[in-house]
């Protein structure tokens, strides 16, 4: 969910969860209000029902009459009953249950006034005193329209609440929506930038204030965008200069130790071995240190890449004929078998020598933990294409699978096998760089499998 759409959502449900709260005490008091009314009014009624039984005679025609207008205005199933304090037990039969149960304990004459409810019907009673001695008047009814408006009360706030958190998410995802398009248009120009224009800078956003956190986010941005340029160009520099300061060197000593074989008639066995050792450690040295600088130099490349079409199965053939040279009695097996039918389906963009590098190594990683052969296929799958290169070595453990794609770092098993930990690690970058991975498998002693997912724009063919 984007942020926008959870600030509006939890915005919604926040006053939403308020306007609930206020809804439901209005609610609650309106409620009670009706409760109290309605009793108000079988109060009245229990004191109309008794001036007309008890004081009939004391009572003057107008107000007979006015009596006999306000009795006539009777309430829904209203009931009405009169007994005498001293017989309340032989009239229990006669009452309903929730009276019954109201008045089965003992009632004391002082006792003025009391309420029972059942459901939806409410009887009220009063101890009315005249010359015939106490008595209890009671009246019963049923609040239908008090108990309708309460109930369209509550159809109504739970209608406006449905219509009320609709309208406010929306409302509070388009002003979500105002208030980060800064950072949206921020963030726009943040993905354009990598190592090929770490100069760009952004600008202030509209409406931002240096001070505020808007301006303060671009500022520390910008900041952060002049040390990563200032870095990445003095990484540059460094790769340029010691190509050169480490390569020279190198290439003046085997140059010299080339010149030094060439008069080895003149020079003495134990001399002649010297020189080939020194040659052959010399040549190693310029191995790791090409390695070390492609590694260094893929660091930087990082969103820089060129996106040239690159055909996966030519760069196989290229290293097939130069692990050729290294490893003449063990080649390298294309299975050609496993190829698609569709050519474009090979090709995948970027920098056709870096995935040269990253192939080649992982081939010759291959062949030279193996003793045999290694043999190399092709899958393609819905927008990926997957080099898989097979050995017959030893394999590698589990626990060192990720391990080996540390620079430097080797296996147990590869302590004895020339090599310097750099080749799997600048392979794993160099992938990654084209939006691949590099994943190792290994069953037992079957050898190990490396499978190269890159990929390449083209849906299931």
């Amino acid at each position: 969910m984007k942020l926008r759409d959870r600030i509006a959502l939890n915005f919604a449900l926040l006053t939403s969860s308020i306007l609930f709260l206020m809804g439901l005490l209005l609610f609650v008091l309106y409620r009670n209000y009706i409760q109290h009314e309605f009793t108000t009014r079988l109060h009245e009624r229990c004191l109309i029902a008794a001036q007309l039984y008890f004081d009939r005679e004391k009572l003057s025609e107008v107000a007979i009459e006015s009596i006999y207008q306000k009795h006539l205005r009777t309430l829904p199933n209203e009931q009405e009953y009169i007994f005498d304090l001293e017989q309340k037990d032989s009239m229990l039969a006669y009452l309903p249950s929730f009276l019954a149960q109201q008045l089965e304990g003992p009632l004391s004459k002082q006792q003025e006034y009391f309420k029972a409810q059942s459901q939806d019907t409410v009887g009220v009673g009063i101890l009315y005193r005249d010359m015939a001695g106490p008595h209890f008047v009671v009246v019963t009814a049923i609040n239908r329209q008090g108990q309708q408006e309460v109930r369209e009360l509550g159809n109504i706030l739970a209608g406006l609440a449905g219509v009320y958190l609709v309208g406010i998410f929306f409302i509070a995802r388009w002003y979500a929506r105002q208030v980060l398009s800064p950072l949206t248009a921020m963030t726009e120009k943040m993905r354009l930038v990598n190592t090929a224009n770490l100069h760009v800078r952004l600008d202030p956003l509209p409406g931002a204030h240096p001070d505020d956190e808007l301006g303060s986010i671009v500022e520390a941005f910008n900041k952060m965008l002049g040390r990563l340029e200032a870095s990445v160009e003095v990484q540059r520099n460094f790769i340029t200069h010691a190509s050169h300061q480490l390569k020279t060197p190198l290439t003046t000593i085997l140059g010299e130790i080339e010149l030094a074989r060439q008069q080895a008639r003149a020079l003495p066995p134990a001399v002649i071995e010297s020189l080939s050792h020194i040659s052959e450690e010399s040549e190693r040295l310029n191995r790791l240190i090409l390695r070390l600088l492609h590694l260094a130099e893929v660091g930087t490349e990082i969103n820089s890449l060129p996106s040239n079409p690159v055909r996966v199965d030519e760069l196989l053939f290229k290293i097939q004929e130069e692990l050729l040279l290294d490893y003449p009695g063990r080649p390298l097996q294309i299975d050609t078998g496993t190829f698609p039918s569709a050519p474009e389906s090979l090709e995948v963009s970027g920098d056709a020598n870096l995935l040269q590098i990253a192939l080649f190594n992982l081939a010759e990683n291959g062949l030279k933990y193996s003793n045999s052969t290694v043999t190399v296929r092709l899958s393609v799958k819905p927008g990926l294409l997957e080099v898989l290169i097979q050995d017959r070595g030893p394999g590698i453990p589990p626990h060192e699978r990720e391990a080996v794609f540390t620079p430097f770092v080797r296996g147990q098993g590869a302590q004895a096998i020339p090599g310097y930990g750099v080749g799997l690690p600048l392979a794993q970058k160099i992938i990654a760089l084209h939006g691949g991975e590099v994943v190792l498998a290994s069953e037992g002693n079957k050898g190990a499998l490396a499978i190269v997912r890159l990929p390449n724009g083209q849906g299931l063919l």
